[in-house]
């Protein structure tokens, strides 16, 4: 919408310019229309990646004027110092989320439904989210739980959607086997994770994983956090706000009971129930933080196809970062890579696995100043 309504504008300008020009009077015009273009241009951008920078000119009332309309345009909350430093989604019409959808499956392999479910969950939260009431409690933006085994991909599958959704740095990633209360929100003394990212960039995508390996005290936090949307933070005045973040937990509790599960037979509502209820038999994770999630989806493990794919696309990435172009890869090495899946790991060795495969290629191509790379097995060896 805000990409239509800069090219609506352009045209409209440039038409306009034409006709002044070529008529010869009104020729400030053109230039008036343009600055107050540009100017608009310029507020809808700090609006959406640096509200900030806007909260000390809206002390000025002719200043909050002119604001109150472009947010009233462009759909955007005025600049205050508790919303400033709260991270914009980056996409609002349906058009952007299909968008975001289709780059996400190029990204991430064998994944499809749930980046399907996940985006389109999450627009609709965001359109149920703008029609609410001025003041009302604002819980996360979304919450999901992907369940699914080690080292498929799902940390990965979380770091590519929030680059879509929010660009800056990605996903904000905490292990809950290795974090407590006092680490994410601190002490009066020492600031947490949490409070500190939401002091610099603001919170985006915030994702935990292994939720089965958190303690109480962390269960208790991310429940506050998912059901009233902001928690506080030692020694500050502002809570620390997620009311735009996307909170998505991941878990590899009940992976063979959940898949037993029919989702079209029970229905959605039903089959929700029933993980709920296996997630809290299984572990220790309380029934009443695992009900506070909005979304589940479960994470298949790849096939080998998709496997081989995956292997595939880092080979071309290695090959990339050294400005190589490869050309072709032998389907004995796919396969031998595909052989070497584990399901106990899953995509974790991968990376350092293929840096390994390509290191002497790629030294023997480089010595050759070649930029063309064919990967073959020969009769003795790789």
């Amino acid at each position: 919408m805000f990409q239509q309504c800069l090219r609506f504008v352009f045209l409209a300008f440039l038409a306009w310019w034409i006709l002044a020009y070529l008529a010869g009077w009104w020729w400030v015009l053109p230039w008036l229309v343009t600055a107050i273009a540009l100017l608009n241009a310029v507020t809808a951008w700090l609006l959406r990646l640096h509200r900030e920078w806007l909260v000390g000119a809206c002390e000025y009332r002719f200043i909050l004027a002119y604001i109150r309309l472009v947010c009233y345009l462009t759909g955007d909350d005025i600049p205050t110092v508790e919303n400033a430093k709260t991270r914009r989604l980056l996409l609002h019409l349906r058009s952007d989320y299909r968008a975001a959808e289709r780059i996400a499956k190029q990204l991430v392999r064998g994944h499809d439904n749930v980046i399907t479910g996940m985006l389109e969950s999450i627009y609709d939260h965001h359109q149920v989210r703008a029609s609410r009431r001025k003041g009302a409690l604002k819980e996360p933006l979304a919450s999901v739980l992907l369940i699914g085994a080690e080292g498929i991909g799902k940390t990965y599958l979380s770091r590519v959607l929030a680059k879509l959704l929010y660009a800056q740095n990605g996903a904000h990633v905490f292990d809950c086997s290795r974090i407590s209360v006092d680490s994410l929100i601190g002490t009066q003394a020492s600031p947490g994770s949490l409070a500190k990212i939401a002091a610099d960039s603001g919170l985006g995508l915030v994702c935990f994983e292994r939720l089965e390996s958190a303690d109480a005290e962390v269960q208790s936090l991310l429940d506050i956090i998912l059901r009233k949307g902001s928690i506080t933070v030692p020694g500050e005045d502002e809570p620390v706000s997620f009311e735009n973040s996307v909170v998505v937990i991941t878990t590899t509790v009940g992976i063979e009971s959940v898949l037993a599960l029919d989702e079209k037979a029970l229905g959605r509502s039903l089959w929700k129930e029933s993980v709920i209820e296996t997630l809290c038999r299984e572990s220790a994770i309380g029934s009443r933080l695992v009900s506070a999630i909005s979304e589940f989806y479960f994470c298949q493990t790849p096939s080998d196809e998709q496997i081989a794919e995956v292997a595939a696309l880092l080979m071309i990435k290695e090959c990339e970062d050294h400005d190589i172009r490869l050309v072709q890869v032998d389907a004995m090495i796919l396969a031998t890579q595909v052989a070497k899946w584990n399901d106990a790991i899953g995509y974790c060795m991968f990376p350092k696995r293929i840096q390994n495969l390509l290191r002497k290629p790629i030294v023997a191509i480089s010595a050759q100043k070649q930029n063309n790379l064919s990967l073959v097995v020969s009769e003795n060896h790789e």
